[in-house]
């Protein structure tokens, strides 16, 4: 199957190392006992065991493209139902523990393959989103501002923004992931400054140290770099403010220069 991926461009040889790693010698076994139990019923009927569906979740995850062209020439889900069992996930608003317990876990049992996490830029935005609330099953009422119980916010009052945070990994390994968000109606320094140690502390605790931080020029993420101890006068410009956990080490603040032209 690797070949035939790596024969048709559409996997490298990294992704190829981590499915070695990841994947024991009975997957292809699991493969042909999926395609032995799920030919012949019907697309609303089909099931996956955990391996197939780590798998799926994997290969997905990394090359869309690859899964699809895969998935022509065997009994595998559709990418929706993919999206179905990542959705049971608990992604509340605040820190994403689910993904920081991921890392953790593969920094202990898989150091190897997970280096390029161990240090990592941190980078933070604000993205417009649909003002309104929602109520679920379960009667939980989404919309409303929500700093995940790292700081206090107002509960009747609606968001306009998500702030999220995403670490991305060294620059030999293209890696991207979402850790923490917030539903925000504008923010004010103080409290962004909170909010972005309580992110760098809770990825340290993780084994992930945070070695930079970008964001874009606003008059509030300028104030932010301010209280965290930087200095962007230009008679005296200090770019790197003490690591909360760690004062030995430095975290250069970056104003992202597409923005700033």
């Amino acid at each position: 199957m690797l070949n035939l991926l790596k024969n048709n461009h559409l996997i490298g040889d990294t992704v190829e190392d981590i499915f070695k790693n990841q994947f024991n010698s009975s997957l292809p076994f699991a493969l042909f006992q999926n395609e032995i139990a799920n030919v012949n019923n019907a697309s609303n009927h089909k099931s996956y065991s955990e391996e197939i569906r780590e798998f799926c979740l994997t290969l997905h995850f990394y090359l869309p493209r690859a899964y699809e062209f895969i998935r022509q020439r065997s009994t595998l889900p559709d990418p929706s139902t993919i999206s179905r069992w990542i959705a049971t996930r608990h992604c509340n608003p605040g820190i994403l523990h689910e993904v920081i317990d991921y890392f953790k876990q593969k920094l202990k049992s898989d150091t190897s393959n997970f280096l390029h996490v161990k240090d990592v830029a941190l980078i933070y935005d604000t993205m417009s989103i649909r003002e309104g609330f929602w109520p679920d099953k379960s009667g939980k009422v989404y919309g409303y501002c929500d700093l995940g119980g790292i700081a206090h916010t107002d509960n009747e009052e609606l968001a306009k923004e998500a702030l999220v945070f995403i670490i991305i990994g060294s620059l030999n390994k293209k890696f991207k992931c979402p850790v923490a968000y917030f539903f925000i109606n504008k923010i004010n320094a103080t409290v962004q400054s909170q909010l972005v140690l309580a992110v760098i502390s809770v990825l340290y605790e993780a084994g992930i140290t945070v070695r930079s931080l970008t964001s874009d020029g606003t008059t509030t993420n300028l104030k932010t770099y301010d209280i965290l101890g930087c200095s962007l006068d230009h008679t005296n410009i200090r770019s790197p403010f003490p690591h909360p956990d760690e004062p030995l080490i430095n975290i250069h603040c970056i104003i992202d220069p597409c923005h700033l032209m």
